[in-house]
């Protein structure tokens, strides 16, 4: 808006407020981009045991929704628990209030007949959710950050033609 009102009105002041402003939001661009580069582990092993706090708090509850939205995320990413499958062994998993298994379905390759007992390394998927999960949010990432680096040049191409103009106009010159 400061640009745009500013080159409109031939106002440098406003302009010279574009040049700030856009100057502050590709240093905040920059600063995200580094902490989110730095902190990614982090972000995993968070990821990891936030699942894993959940199967042992609230995954035993069978009206939970929390059960839910955990064996949906087992499902869609062909993986088990926060670390692994052994993140069950001391969550009481059932199906109703007189079957119990020793991991839920939603952990089960889909071609192997398992059925939630004796887990056979076969039968289950391996990778824990955590580390699926931000693997696709990683990929997620790479386009984001080639977005965020297409509109940093287009910021960095309004503060140089912002400021080409406040020069021209200074010295009496048409851009």
């Amino acid at each position: 808006v400061f640009g745009f009102c500013g080159l409109c009105c031939k106002n440098k002041c406003m302009l010279k407020a574009f040049v700030i402003v856009l100057l502050i939001v590709i240093i905040l661009e920059i600063v995200v981009m580094v902490l989110v580069f730095v902190y990614r582990d982090e972000g995993e092993s968070s990821a990891q045991t936030t699942i894993r706090n959940l199967l042992n708090t609230t995954y035993g509850d069978i009206s939970s929704n929390t059960r839910d939205v955990l064996d949906d995320l087992q499902r869609d990413f062909d993986c088990c628990g926060g670390f692994n499958i052994t993140d069950y062994d001391n969550v009481v998993v059932r199906f109703n209030a007189t079957v119990n298994t020793d991991v839920p379905l939603s952990c089960c390759r889909m071609s192997t007949g398992c059925t939630g007992n004796n887990p056979n390394a076969v039968d289950y998927y391996n990778e824990g959710c955590g580390t699926k999960l931000f693997d696709a949010i990683g990929r997620l990432g790479v386009g984001a950050f080639v977005i965020a680096i297409v509109f940093a040049l287009l910021q960095i191409l309004g503060m140089i033609l912002a400021c080409k103009y406040i020069m021209a106009d200074d010295e009496g010159k048409s851009v």
